[in-house]
Formats: structure tokens, sequence, C-alpha cells
């Protein structure tokens, strides 16, 4: 956040905020029982409300990481339900998978199958917030370098088009790991199948053709024999 004056203020986490909600939750014992599906009808904003706790006290501090690790398979079936789920509860899952991404366990998530329509429901939409939700996800991802996860989103329907919007980013912190990830996607048979790459070459060259078909001539050049 730019403020007159030329002063520069970045969002960062506060690492004595976050290990007070680590010990005062008995490390995320108590708040535990909260990260699941509600039943249907009931309201969604403590499930919010929780998982947006949780993920700002693990950001970027790895003793909150650490302690979380048991409990981030319960992320599962909360991506899992996302006709039930409403999108504001399924960003925020995304979040806290985003702030666990280097973990092993939050790996183990992003590769289930079972996640792959959750995640990219979320990441299917534009983020254009202040808080860059994409950014975490898809630099974890990247980082993975698994082509077995990527087929895994892939096989959503629109994840390619998602995938190929990002890698066209105006944002940096975005459009580097995803042009990685599909420079990743490009080594495995499966995901260029699903990339559409022979799809998307032959929509521009039609493209071209319709630009040029009816185009006025302007100049006109003879090649000597």
């Amino acid at each position: 956040l730019a403020v007159p004056g030329g002063l520069i203020y970045e969002s960062a986490p506060n690492h004595d905020a976050q290990v007070y909600v680590r010990l005062a939750t008995n490390g995320f014992a108590l708040l535990a029982p909260l990260l699941r599906p509600m039943p249907k009808g009931a309201k969604e904003e403590l499930l919010g409300a929780a998982l947006e706790t949780v993920a700002a006290a693990v950001r970027d501090c790895p003793t909150s990481m650490s302690a979380f690790d048991k409990y981030v398979p319960q992320l599962v079936p909360i991506l899992r339900a996302k006709a039930a789920t409403s999108l504001e509860v399924l960003r925020s899952a995304v979040r806290l998978l985003g702030a666990m991404g280097v973990r092993a366990s939050a790996r183990r998530v992003m590769h289930d199958p079972a996640t792959a329509e959750g995640l990219m429901h979320v990441l299917s939409f534009p983020d254009s917030s202040s808080q860059r939700l994409h950014v975490a996800i898809i630099a974890a991802l990247e980082d993975m370098r698994d082509t077995g996860t990527l087929a895994n989103l892939l096989a959503v329907e629109g994840a390619p088009e998602t995938f190929w919007r990002e890698a066209h980013s105006r944002n940096k912190d975005v459009n580097g790991p995803s042009r990685g990830l599909i420079g990743t996607a490009m080594t495995s048979a499966v995901c260029r199948r699903r990339l559409g790459l022979r799809e998307r070459t032959k929509r521009i060259v039609e493209l071209v053709e319709k630009m040029t078909a009816d185009a006025p001539v302007r100049e006109e050049y003879v090649v000597a024999d």
C-alpha cells in the first residue's frame, strides 16, 4: 500500500499473534473440530472464520505449520463438497491450503483427485484482490513440478483456460509460476493432451485467416524464378 510521502506498507505476518493463536488453541486442536463441512442449511460463517484464522496463524510461520500438519487432511471433504459449499468458504479453504503450500501434507491434498474440482473452481475466478489468493497456490503447484497433480487439475472442465489466462496475467508473481506450470505440463503426454494445444493452435490459425481474408491488398511483390 503506497501512501503520500513515498512510504510503502506491506502486509506481513505477526509472529507473536501467530504463536498466541497456536498456544491458545492447544496447537489448533480446539479449532480443528470446526474445520469440517457444515450440515445442510447451517450458516457457514463459523467455518469460514475458522479457516481464515488458521490461514493467518500459519502464514510464513514454520512452527505453526508443523503444528497444523495433522489437520490439513480435513480440507479434503470441504473442497470435495464444492456443490454444497459457498465460494467464500472454498476461497478460505484454498487460502489455508496455499499458506501451507510448502508442507508435504498440503501437497498431498493438492494431489488428491477429489479436491481438484473445488480447487479449480476457486482458481477459475480472476483474482484481482490485494491479497492475491492465487499466488500462493500457483507458486506451490509450480514448485511441486508434479505432472500427476497437474493432470488431475487439467482434467477439470475449464482448467486449461484458467492456467492459460493466469500465464498472461500482468502480475509477475502470477504469470511466472503459471508459465512454469504450463512448461511442466508440456513434459507429460497426458497433460499436453488436456492442455488442448492442437485446438488452441487451430483457433489461432483460424483467427489469423479471418483477419487477413478480407483485408485490402496494400502491396504486391513478384518473386523472380
